[in-house]
């Protein structure tokens, strides 16, 4: 277990918990309030909500040192939440602190002990498996750890446990999305499966989004599009129509089959991440790729391990022979777009660059939706 892992784990509960809150929402305030009968000891939707609320509540206050009082084996009770609206907005509050203490978590961290008592009540002790390690052990790492770290952020180690392959709901077809186009949203991400000989069109629609593109086997996920394969494939720093981007097996993905964009899309630049907002000043959480990577992913079902650099669409990053780069401004016209053919099935990544302080999605720093089709 990581640092990274427990960020990408948490990631995909946050995307659960918000797909049954959006089901439950469906039923309306009314419905979702009415008995139906014991859920998690809850007798109706909305309270099954605030149940699971209310335990993620209790973990981050637990995980923060300063657990809170569990009376009678209920994390929410005396916690009063009459409608949907004000459970999502304490919510969200709630998932903002979450990813704020998770951005300032260290690995040490991961062998503290956990504080098992709360106020009033008796010592609760980890479930078998979860108790806390000792911060340092003279004999070394164990051997679950050592695999843990023997890998070369290329292809990940045998003996993990992330979800490396699409589960058999997607494989057979359960995340294709038909040849219309789908929104990215602004500052947010998408995948999707595309089959071999299928085409994926990206679109640049207001012409200054940025959109970071990644391209996974659809059978062994830790087989993904290579930016410094596809260099070495090409013999170029970017991909002209007619290219074909490799992977780290230096195999056929993806290949450039149409380009109205005009622009020179970037194989060198690293996708952002909260470490690069940090690097240029941003206090706390900001929206970033490597996490609408991951979100996205999430969206299917699959988790893992490493961020592969992307395949930065429509992103203008000039270089002089002397071997500077620089920053540009997007020079796609509006609806300027990029198709691409599918080499192998795959999955798709797609996100919408919320950067917004350097000049790459135009010196307003607005950012906006993009789209794609599978066609």
């Amino acid at each position: 277990m990581s640092v990274e892992l427990i960020r990408e784990y948490w990631t995909y509960h946050h995307w659960a918990n918000r797909r049954l809150f959006d089901v439950v929402a469906t039923l309306g305030d009314d419905a979702a309030g009415r008995e139906v009968g014991t859920q998690f000891s809850e007798s109706n939707p909305r309270a099954m909500l605030v149940h699971v609320y209310g335990a993620d509540r209790f973990w981050l206050e637990t995980w923060r040192g300063r657990p809170p009082a569990i009376v009678r084996g209920d994390p929410t009770d005396g916690l009063v939440i009459r409608t949907l609206g004000e459970l999502r907005n304490k919510w969200d509050e709630l998932e903002n602190e979450q990813r704020r203490f998770l951005a300032d978590l260290g690995e040490a961290d991961l062998w503290r002990p956990l504080d098992g008592k709360t106020p009033g009540r008796p010592d609760f002790q980890p479930a078998a498996g979860h108790a806390a390690a000792p911060r340092s052990d003279p004999r070394g790492p164990s051997p679950e750890r050592a695999r843990h770290d023997a890998h070369d952020d290329e292809r990940l180690a045998s003996g993990h446990r992330d979800q490396l392959v699409l589960p058999r709901e997607v494989r057979k077809g359960g995340a294709q999305v038909s040849g219309e186009l789908v929104t990215i949203p602004a500052r947010g991400g998408k995948a999707a499966q595309a089959s071999a000989g299928q085409h994926i069109k990206v679109v640049n629609t207001h012409g200054t989004q940025v959109v970071d593109a990644w391209a996974f086997n659809a059978r062994d996920l830790t087989e993904w599009m290579s930016m410094e394969a596809s260099r070495a494939s090409f013999m170029k720093l970017a991909a002209a129509v007619g290219d074909t981007f490799v992977t780290n097996q230096r195999r056929p993905i993806l290949t450039l089959v149409e380009d109205t964009s005009n622009c020179v899309h970037d194989t060198l630049m690293a996708p952002c991440d909260r470490w690069r907002y940090g690097l240029l000043g941003v206090a706390g959480y900001h929206d970033n790729c490597r996490d609408n990577l991951h979100s996205a992913l999430a969206n299917l079902g699959v988790v893992i391990r490493a961020t592969p650099p992307s395949l930065n669409l429509f992103m203008n990053i000039p270089w002089t022979a002397a071997g500077q780069l620089a920053w540009g401004e997007p020079v796609s016209p509006p609806g300027g777009y990029a198709v691409f053919r599918a080499e192998m099935d795959l999955v798709v990544a797609l996100s919408a660059c919320p950067q917004d302080i350097l000049p790459i999605n135009g010196r307003t720093g607005r950012t906006t939706e993009a789209h794609f089709a599978i066609q």
